[in-house]
């Protein structure tokens, strides 16, 4: 299951790296925005298995 977690993050990570870099479709950034909400309120519920 965290694997699964982290290796979603890393891809969440490229795709919004890509789409900035592109210029891609503004709706996409927000969505993926919303997404990055999420997790650093998983981070910060985490931090004590995963430090910084």
């Amino acid at each position: 299951m965290l694997i699964t977690w982290i290796s979603n993050l890393a891809s969440l990570k490229i795709h919004l790296e890509w789409n900035q870099s592109n210029k891609r479709n503004p709706f996409v950034i927000i969505f993926l925005n919303q997404e990055l909400r999420l997790f650093n309120l998983k981070k910060n519920y985490l931090k004590f298995i995963w430090p910084n």
